[in-house]
C-alpha cells in the first residue's frame, strides 16, 4: 500500500522516472553568446524541447528584443515530453544540470534570469510559485528578486514565463498561428526584464540587539 501527498507517492520510483539514453542531452547550455563587455541574461529552459527548432525560435525572440549578450540553458539534461513525465517536480530534482555554475558565468552575475515553465522549480527548489502567479504586470511586478543564502547565492531577478510548447502550442502545424496570450506574455517579458527593475525596499542584513538587565 502506498500512502500519497499532493502528487509524490511513496510508489515513486526512478523506474516511474526514467529517461531514455536517447532522449538525454550532452551539453545543457543550449545557446552561448555570452559577451563579457554586455550585461549579461540568463534563459532557462524545462529541458530541450521535442523539436529543437523552438530554441532557434526563442533565440530570434531575444535577439529581436535587443539582448547581447545571453545564454539558453537546460534545467534538465534529457528532452523534455510533458506527456512523459510522471512527477514534474522529482523530474526536474533527478535529471537536474549544472545550470547553476552559469549564475557566475566568467565572473558575471546575470543582470536577470528568464525561467520557463517548469525551470522556475529547480530554481526555487520547490512549487510555491508558477507562472500564472506574475501575469498581472500592470499592478504588480511581473518579476521577484531571488536574495541569498536561503536557496543559493543568485541575487538577481527572475522572470517567471511559460514553457516553450506553451508559448508556440502550434509551432509544428504551418497552417495554425504559433502565437496566443502565453506568447504575447512571453515578449512582453523580454521588454520588462530589459527595462528597469527594482529591488526590495531594504537589502542591507539586519542587526540584532539584545537588551541586557541593568
Amino acid at each position: 500500500m502506498a500512502w500519497g501527498f499532493g502528487n509524490i507517492s511513496a510508489s515513486t520510483s526512478m523506474k516511474s522516472l526514467a529517461v531514455d539514453e536517447k532522449d538525454k542531452i550532452k551539453d545543457f547550455i543550449l545557446v552561448n553568446h555570452f559577451m563579457e563587455d554586455e550585461d549579461y541574461y540568463l534563459f532557462l529552459i524545462e529541458g530541450m524541447p521535442k523539436n529543437n527548432k523552438l530554441v532557434d525560435k526563442i533565440k530570434a525572440e531575444i535577439e529581436k528584443a535587443g539582448y547581447q549578450s545571453y545564454i539558453i540553458a537546460s534545467a534538465t539534461n534529457c528532452v523534455f515530453d510533458k506527456d512523459k513525465v510522471k512527477v514534474l517536480k522529482e523530474h526536474m530534482k533527478t535529471y537536474k544540470t549544472d545550470w547553476t555554475d552559469l549564475v557566475h558565468y566568467q565572473n558575471c552575475k546575470p543582470n536577470a534570469i528568464m525561467a520557463f515553465g517548469a525551470a522556475l522549480y529547480a530554481i526555487n527548489k520547490d512549487t510555491d510559485l508558477t507562472t500564472d502567479c506574475f501575469y498581472d504586470q500592470w499592478m504588480n511586478k511581473p518579476y521577484y528578486y531571488l536574495g541569498h543564502g536561503f536557496i543559493g547565492n543568485f541575487d538577481t531577478f527572475i522572470f517567471p514565463v511559460n514553457s516553450i510548447d506553451e508559448i508556440y502550442p502550434t509551432f509544428d502545424n504551418p497552417e495554425s498561428d504559433p502565437t496566443n496570450w502565453k506568447t504575447r506574455f512571453f515578449r512582453s517579458q523580454l521588454k520588462n526584464m530589459h527595462g528597469d527593475k527594482e529591488l526590495p525596499y531594504d537589502m542591507s542584513d539586519f542587526t540584532i540587539t539584545v537588551a541586557e538587565e541593568a
